[in-house]
C-alpha cells in the first residue's frame, strides 16, 4: 500500500501501462487517480477519482478517453471550468455522470442521492451556491426536514426522511460533482458535519423468538422473503429482485449477477437446507415465474416494500424497529457468535476483507456454507426446542 512520508506533500505513482496516469497519495491521506498531459501548450492535470470511486482498470479506461479528447484538440479541464462558470447544478450533474467513471451500482446510488436531496437545486446557478447555502441544506437533510417525496430506484414515490448519514453522503456527492468540473472553491468542503454512528441493530437471542413468532402472522410471500433474507444474509435490492435463473438447485447456490452487486462482481451465495426447502416450496406454487418473490400487486412484478411488514412485525413482537439490512446484520452477528471467522463472514456478505492476513485467508464455499448453517441452526434453536425443526423451513 502506498503511503506518503510525513516530510513531503505528495507521492505520485505512475502507471506502467497508460502514459500520463498516476495515483496520488497526499500527506493528509487523500488518495486518487489523476491524468496529466499537455493540452494547448500547457500541462493539464485532471482528477479521475479516488480508489473508492473507481478501480485501476476504470481509471485506465478514463485516462485513455481523456488522452483521445486532448489529441483531437479538446481541453477537458478547460471545458469543465467553462461549464462550471455559468451553468446550473443540473448541468453539473450531467457533466459528472458523463465524465466520472464508477461502477453501475455506485452510480445508481449517486443517482438516488441526486433525486432525493439535490434535484430541487437543479435550476440553481453554481455561482449562487456557497458554503452558507450548502450548510443550510446539510442541516435540513441531517435533521430529516425534507417534507417531500421522490422516486425510488423502482420509480415509486417515497417520502424522503434524510438523516446524518444521508446528509454526509450527499455532501460527498456534491463535492465530487464540483471537482468533476475543475478546480476552485468547493462549497461542500467547508461545511460542519455531524459524526456518523455505526448502526449495530440486530436480533438478539431474546428478541429472535418474539420476531419469529410475529413473522408467522404475515402472509406467505413476506414470510418467505424475510426468512430467505436471514438464510442468505444478502442485500435488500438483490433479495427483492432475485430471479429463478440465478438459482442452481443441484449445486445449491444462488449466483447474483455483477450488475446487482455493489462491487460490480458476481457473487455466489451457498444455499443451506432451510433456504433450499423454502425455494422448492415457492417453485411448486409458481412453476414458470421469473421472480422468486413475485407479486401481482406490484408494478415491477416482484415484492418491493418489505419495510411495512417489518414495522408490523416489530410492533407485534414488542421489539425495536428493524429493517431488512438489520436482518442481514443479524445473520452475520450470529455467525460471529457461533465461531465464524471475519474472512468467512466477509465472504458471505461480499465485503472486502482488508486484514493483513486476509489476503491469504480466502474463505472457501464449504467453509461459508458450514458457518451459515451453524448460525441459522442457533437461530432456530432460539425459537424453542420443540418448534426449531418445524420452523426451519
Amino acid at each position: 500500500e502506498v503511503i506518503c512520508p510525513s516530510d513531503i506533500q505528495r507521492v505520485r505513482v505512475r502507471d506502467n501501462l497508460v502514459p500520463g496516469l498516476a495515483f496520488h497519495v497526499t500527506r493528509g491521506g487523500h488518495r486518487a487517480f489523476y491524468f496529466r498531459k499537455k493540452a494547448g501548450g500547457q500541462t493539464t492535470e485532471i482528477r479521475i477519482g479516488t480508489e473508492a470511486e473507481c478501480s485501476v482498470d476504470q481509471a485506465r479506461q478514463r485516462a485513455v478517453e481523456l488522452n483521445g479528447q486532448i489529441i483531437s484538440g479538446r481541453n477537458p479541464q478547460a471545458e469543465r471550468r467553462a461549464t462550471r462558470a455559468g451553468s446550473t447544478l443540473a448541468d453539473l450533474w450531467a457533466v459528472y455522470r458523463r465524465t466520472v467513471t464508477k461502477g453501475k451500482r455506485t452510480m445508481a446510488e449517486d443517482a438516488g442521492l441526486w433525486r432525493r436531496y439535490l434535484e430541487p437545486w437543479g435550476s440553481k446557478r453554481q455561482q449562487d451556491i456557497n458554503v452558507e447555502t450548502v450548510q443550510r441544506l446539510y442541516e435540513k437533510i441531517a435533521g430529516g426536514e425534507m417534507a417531500r417525496e421522490a422516486k425510488d430506484s423502482l420509480g415509486h414515490m417515497r417520502p424522503i426522511k434524510g438523516g446524518v448519514i444521508a446528509a454526509n453522503r450527499t455532501m460527498q456527492l456534491l463535492r465530487a460533482m464540483w471537482n468533476a468540473c475543475g478546480k476552485g472553491l468547493n462549497p461542500a468542503t467547508g461545511i460542519r458535519k455531524e459524526q456518523e454512528h455505526a448502526c449495530d441493530r440486530y436480533l438478539t437471542a431474546e428478541e429472535f423468538p418474539l420476531f419469529w413468532a410475529a413473522l408467522h402472522g404475515q402472509g406467505e410471500l413476506m414470510q418467505d422473503l424475510l426468512k430467505f433474507a436471514m438464510f442468505t444474509a444478502q442485500r435488500r435490492s438483490t433479495l427483492i429482485t432475485a430471479k429463478w435463473d440465478e438459482i442452481n438447485l443441484p449445486f445449491k447456490t444462488w449466483t447474483i449477477p455483477a450488475a446487482k452487486m455493489k462491487a460490480g462482481k458476481s457473487h455466489v451465495v451457498p444455499l443451506i437446507p432451510q433456504a433450499m426447502e423454502l425455494l422448492k416450496q415457492r417453485r411448486k406454487t409458481d412453476p414458470t415465474g421469473e421472480w422468486i418473490f413475485s407479486s401481482a400487486q406490484a408494478d415491477t412484478g416482484h415484492v418491493d416494500n418489505p419495510q411495512k411488514a417489518l414495522a408490523t412485525i416489530a410492533k407485534t413482537a414488542g421489539i425495536l424497529p428493524i429493517t431488512l439490512h438489520d436482518l442481514r446484520r443479524t445473520t452475520a452477528t450470529w455467525m460471529n457468535s457461533t465461531g465464524a471467522s471475519e474472512s468467512t463472514i466477509a465472504a458471505l456478505l461480499a465485503h472486502s476483507y482488508r486484514n493483513v492476513t486476509g489476503v491469504y485467508a480466502k474463505a472457501t464455499a464449504d467453509t461459508v456454507r458450514m458457518a451459515l448453517e451453524r448460525a441459522v441452526a442457533a437461530m432456530m434453536t432460539a425459537t424453542g426446542p420443540s418448534e426449531a425443526k418445524a420452523k426451519a423451513g
